[in-house]
C-alpha cells in the first residue's frame, strides 16, 4: 500500500472514529442497538435503558439524572441509520494489519496476564523490567479465576442493592405519610373548637409547631432519599458492568478491565446501608393527650398496663398490683420458664400489642439508671443482647452519669436540660412510630420508626450494676 493510499485510509479512520464516538451508548460503550431518545434528549440502546429502568416506575437518565416515566422514550430512526452506515464503512475499509492479540510493544502474541498490573503481557514482557517480580497467569487460567471472583461479587452487590431499595421505599412511604396524614391537625382543630375563644392563639401555635416539624422531617428525608438513590444507581451500574463482563467469552477482552471492575465491586460492597433515623420522623404525640395535659390534667388517662411477673428477672420484686419493679434485698429462687429474663434485670408488660395506638406513663422517680421502651415478643431472654432496633428493641436509657440516650445505630444523646420524673411511651402502629415524651409538659424526647410482624411489649430494665436502694424502682402510672 503506497503512502497516498495509507494517508487516505488514516483520514477515513479518523473521521469514522469521531462519528463512532457520537454513536456509542454511554451504558454499554458499544454502537447503539435499537437507539432511543429520552425526554432529556440523551440517546441510549433500548436494551440498556430498559435494564437500567428494571421494575421501577420512575427512573433517572444515567447521564444527566433527569427523572422520567418508565417507557417514556422514543425510537430514533436517524441514529439507527447512522449506525448502519458506520458499520458499513468498517466492513469496506481498506485492510490494515490487525494487531488484535499482539503486544503493542514487542509485536508478540499476548499469552499471559499480569496479576499485579491487571494487564495482558507477551513472553518478552514477562522478562521486562516493568514486570520485575510480578506474578503471571496463562490467559485461560486468569479468565477462569477472575470470572469466578466477579461472579462471587454480584450476589453481595445485589443484596446491598436490595437493602438500599428497601430504605428508599421506606423514605418514600414516610413522604406519602406526611402528605396524606392529617389526623393530628384534625384532632387539634376539633379539640380546640370545643373550648373558649381565648384558646385560639394556643391552637395556632400548635399548628405552626406541627407544620415546622413536618417540614424539617421531610427536608431531611428528601436529602437522605437522594443519597440512597445515588447509591442504588452506582450499584446498578456496577452490577450491569459486571454482568456484561461475565457474558464476555473471549479471555483477551474479559481480562482487560477485570481488575478495575473487581475493585469497583468491592468498593460498592463496603457501603453502609443507612437506617431510617427516628430523628427524621414526624412528631407523633397524640394531640388529645397534649391538649388535656395543658388544660385538664385529670382527664389524661394512660392505658392500664401491668407488669408480667413470669418474665421478671429473679432479683426483681414486682408489687402486688403489678405496677412497680425494684431490686429485692435477698436472692429469690424462681422457676426458670421460657418467658423469664436470665442475664439482665428486665421485665415485660403483661399485654402485647399488634395494632392501633397505645400510650403508658412510667414514673422513673430518682432512679439513677434505667432503660424503658418497647420490645418484640421474640426478644432473647436467656442472654444479653444489644438493645437496638435491628434486634427488635426500641428504648431510651439513663446512665449513672446522667446521660439520656436513644439506643440506635449510631446512638443519639438527648440534650435534656432537666431530669424528667415521668416518661410517656406511645406506640402508633398506623404511623409505624414509637415515641417518648416528658409527661410534665408533653415535650417530645425521641421517635423511632419500626417495621415488624411480631407483637410488641412494654420493656423495663434497671441497671444491673447499680447500688440497690429503695429509690431505685420504676412504676407504671394509672
Amino acid at each position: 500500500m503506497d503512502s497516498l493510499d495509507l494517508s487516505r485510509v488514516e483520514s477515513t479512520e479518523t473521521a469514522t472514529g469521531d462519528l463512532t464516538d457520537e454513536l456509542t451508548c454511554s451504558v454499554c460503550l458499544e454502537l447503539f442497538e435499537r437507539p432511543v431518545i429520552l425526554p432529556c434528549g440523551h440517546p441510549f440502546c433500548r436494551t440498556c435503558i430498559d435494564r437500567v429502568c428494571g421494575r421501577k416506575l420512575y427512573v433517572s437518565c444515567p447521564f444527566c439524572r433527569t427523572e422520567f416515566l418508565r417507557g417514556g422514550y422514543t425510537a430514533s430512526l436517524t441514529l439507527a441509520n447512522l449506525v448502519k452506515k458506520v458499520r458499513g464503512e468498517f466492513s469496506v475499509r481498506s485492510p490494515v494489519r490487525n494487531n488484535k492479540g499482539l503486544c503493542k510493544a514487542h509485536d508478540e502474541k499476548l499469552i499471559f496476564f499480569c496479576k499485579d498490573d491487571g494487564d495482558l503481557a507477551c513472553i518478552v514482557c514477562q522478562d521486562a523490567l516493568k514486570h520485575c517480580n510480578h506474578s503471571f497467569l496463562l490467559l485461560q487460567e486468569a479468565h477462569d479465576i477472575y470470572k469466578d471472583q466477579l461472579m462471587a461479587t454480584i450476589t453481595p452487590l445485589s443484596s446491598a442493592m436490595q437493602k438500599f431499595e428497601d430504605v428508599e421505599s421506606n423514605y418514600k412511604k414516610r413522604i406519602r405519610h406526611y402528605k396524606w396524614d392529617m389526623n393530628t391537625k384534625t384532632s387539634v382543630s376539633s379539640m380546640y373548637g370545643k373550648l373558649r375563644k381565648g384558646l385560639e392563639a394556643l391552637e395556632v401555635k400548635m399548628h405552626n409547631e406541627l407544620h415546622a416539624q413536618e417540614e424539617t422531617a421531610q427536608l431531611g428525608i428528601h436529602e437522605n432519599l437522594k443519597e440512597v438513590k445515588e447509591h442504588c444507581f452506582r450499584i446498578q451500574e456496577t452490577i450491569s458492568a459486571s454482568q456484561t463482563m461475565l457474558n464476555e467469552q473471549e479471555p483477551l477482552a474479559f481480562l482487560k478491565g477485570i481488575k478495575s471492575c473487581l475493585e469497583k465491586c468491592y468498593e460498592e460492597q463496603t457501603l453502609r446501608v443507612p437506617e431510617v433515623s427516628g430523628s427524621q420522623l414526624a412528631h407523633r404525640c397524640p394531640a388529645e393527650f397534649k391538649i388535656w395535659q395543658q388544660l385538664k390534667p385529670s382527664k389524661l388517662v394512660p392505658s392500664r398496663l401491668t407488669l408480667d411477673p413470669e418474665s421478671a428477672y429473679y432479683r426483681l420484686v414486682i408489687s402486688e398490683d403489678r405496677t412497680t419493679m425494684q431490686f429485692g434485698s435477698t436472692n429469690r429462687w424462681l422457676a426458670v420458664n421460657p418467658e423469664r429474663f436470665i442475664k439482665v434485670p428486665a421485665v415485660l408488660g403483661s399485654e402485647g400489642y399488634s395494632s392501633g395506638r397505645h400510650y403508658w406513663v412510667v414514673d422513673v422517680g430518682s432512679a439513677p439508671a434505667w432503660i424503658i421502651g418497647v420490645a418484640e415478643e421474640s426478644i432473647n431472654r436467656k442472654d444479653s443482647v444489644e438493645l437496638l432496633p435491628k434486634n427488635g428493641v426500641w428504648v431510651l436509657q439513663l446512665t449513672r452519669d446522667n446521660t439520656y440516650t436513644a439506643l440506635q445505630t449510631p446512638a443519639r444523646i438527648l440534650p435534656l436540660t432537666s431530669r424528667p420524673q415521668k416518661i410517656g411511651v406511645c406506640v402508633d402502629f398506623d404511623a409505624a412510630v414509637i415515641s417518648f415524651y416528658c409527661v410534665k409538659d408533653m415535650t417530645h424526647l425521641h421517635s423511632f420508626g419500626f417495621s415488624t410482624n411480631s407483637k410488641l411489649f412494654a420493656y423495663f430494665q434497671l441497671s444491673a450494676g447499680a447500688p440497690r436502694n429503695k429509690c431505685e424502682l420504676l412504676t407504671i402510672c394509672h
